[in-house]
């Protein structure tokens, strides 16, 4: 499918292109109403060209494309867009390319195995039960801030280690303004300089952070495994073959890339769950039969997970919907000719999970809320790479099966201690240009009735 082109003057085809305003090319439409544009490219066929400013971009929406970019060759013609790494600052195994992404990668990839993993599902559980605590009946809740600080404590605890008080407050906090900064910037079409305010702010996060998780990751190589089960101890502890370890300042990278990760789409996956099952009562009707049946009013546990599974589609049906990533990006780094195109080097290519989702010979009525489509027999039929909320290839998110785990555990567990209802009157939708996942635009304003 994917062949090097020698010149332009191949017999491969042009990219066909959507019609834009010349002077800013399709830069507002992108930027303004992304999940629209997406959608207006996918129905101009399978491959679509555009333009934002100067760069010369295309959307790539088929499966085979997703296999060749992602998987088959994805060092030796493909690398991560200069977009995307512009505004990383920070020195994640989301940045690296090639040999030392595959090295990078191999080193932190046993704090995320399951053999690790599953020991967190106590403290998801814990947490997710302490939030319901102090709600009564009848209570107003908005599910965007009671969903953004569930996943914060579990993070904290998870990744650090920490109990909630004043110092992980701290930690936050400086997390969150290096974390939106780094957004402003790859959002924000105000110059940096003109952003010194936030400038300010994300400095003397740098300047506390790099102070405070070095005492913690001191901390970590000092004491033995038995004695913390944290993420970050696991990180300090990492060898790779010549017995070499990540630095202090390398792991304090890592935590920083993992916790927007790691609350930002799980919260916006968990919101989505309850403003969808509320709009299929049915639906939610079967998943409180399921976890009433499975549970009886004991906690759940990791072991429990296998007999969860109408929790589990209902969490990857809404992932399909609004996948924690709009769109990957990968730059050319040659001409080549794909199933037939030419696409000059440097050219951005977009794989968009948010499109590929919504194929109808994939998906039929791929609008509809449908948990049933990831019955183990229906799953089976969807071709490879039809369904990638977490991409595919190489560079697979790290956490897919922590965030997994986690989401399934707390619909188990807020399911069997109350039960939500939307408060009408609400328009929720969807807000990219805002944020870095498909989040609610705005709060998700619940009623809470006790169980």
């Amino acid at each position: 499918m994917i062949t090097l082109a020698q010149s332009s003057s191949s017999q491969a085809k042009p990219l066909p292109f959507i019609q834009e305003p010349a002077e800013n090319g399709s830069a507002q439409s992108f930027a303004h109403d992304q999940l629209r544009f997406l959608l207006s490219l996918a129905a101009v066929g399978d491959i679509c060209g555009f333009h934002v400013g100067p760069r010369t971009m295309a959307l790539l929406n088929k499966v085979e494309y997703v296999q060749s970019v992602l998987v088959d060759y994805p060092y030796e013609h493909f690398t991560k867009s200069s977009m995307s790494r512009k505004f990383l600052v920070r020195d994640g195994v989301f940045l690296h390319e090639g040999e030392t992404h595959r090295q990078r990668r191999k080193l932190i990839a046993p704090a995320f195995q399951p053999r690790h993993i599953t020991r967190y599902a106590d403290i998801i559980v814990e947490l997710a039960e302490q939030l319901v605590q102090p709600w009564s009946n009848g209570m107003v809740v908005d599910m965007v801030q009671q969903m953004s600080n569930l996943t914060r404590n579990i993070i904290v605890r998870v990744l650090f280690g920490l109990d909630l008080d004043e110092k992980s407050e701290a930690i936050v906090a400086a997390i969150s303004a290096d974390i939106k900064y780094t957004t402003l910037m790859a959002t924000s079409r105000i110059p940096p300089e003109n952003q010194a305010a936030e400038y300010q702010r994300y400095q003397e996060a740098v300047s506390f952070l790099a102070e405070t998780l070095d005492q913690i990751a001191e901390q970590a190589r000092s004491q033995s495994s038995q004695q913390r089960l944290d993420m970050l101890s696991v990180l300090v502890n990492a060898r790779d073959e010549d017995g070499q370890y990540l630095s202090d300042q390398q792991v304090i990278d890592e935590c920083i890339l993992i916790f927007p990760a790691a609350t930002e789409t799980t919260m916006a996956a968990l919101c989505w769950s309850w403003y969808f099952l509320n709009q299929n009562p049915a639906i939610y009707e079967k998943v409180q039969q399921e976890v009433q049946t499975v549970l009886q009013g004991r906690r759940a546990t990791a072991d429990d997970l296998v007999n969860l599974p109408l929790c589990l589609q209902v969490f990857k049906e809404v992932v399909r919907l609004y996948p924690p990533i709009t769109f990957l990006t990968r730059d050319a780094r040659e001409d080549i000719v794909l199933d037939g195109y030419y696409i000059p080097k440097g050219t951005s290519l977009l794989l968009s999970p948010y499109t590929l989702h919504r194929k109808p010979e994939h998906f039929p009525q791929p609008d509809l809320f449908d948990p049933e489509r990831f019955s183990p027999e229906n799953e089976k039929r969807l071709p490879h790479n039809a369904y990638l909320p977490f991409g595919t290839g190489p560079r697979i998110c790290i956490g897919n099966h922590f965030a997994t785990m986690e989401v399934q555990l707390i619909i188990a567990t807020l399911v069997q201690h109350a039960t939500f209802g939307l408060v009408p009157g609400q328009h929720i939708e969807p807000d990219p240009s805002r944020n870095v996942s498909l989040r609610p635009g705005g709060p998700v304003k619940m009623v809470v009735q006790k169980r």
